[in-house]
């Protein structure tokens, strides 16, 4: 079905997939998924990238976020 709806959807199988299963979420939760989305491989590259102090703040960020992914359940 994905593939037959994804000229009308714009959407791969792989994102049906998550709206899908993020659909019985509430639109708060649902619009907290989405920017924990664009926001998460930000914060690992940080993560990455960041050396010294700033590591440990970066870490805890992205901590704190994938926490908060889970246990929205996104």
């Amino acid at each position: 079905f994905d593939q037959a709806f994804r000229p009308l959807t714009g959407k791969t199988p792989v994102e049906m997939d998550v709206l899908r299963h993020r659909v019985g979420l509430g639109a708060q939760d649902q619009a907290e998924c989405r920017r924990l989305d664009s926001r998460l491989p930000d914060l690992e590259a940080d993560a990455r990238q960041t050396g010294g102090a700033a590591k440990a703040q970066a870490d805890v960020d992205l901590y704190t976020a994938r926490k908060r992914y889970f246990d929205l359940k996104c």
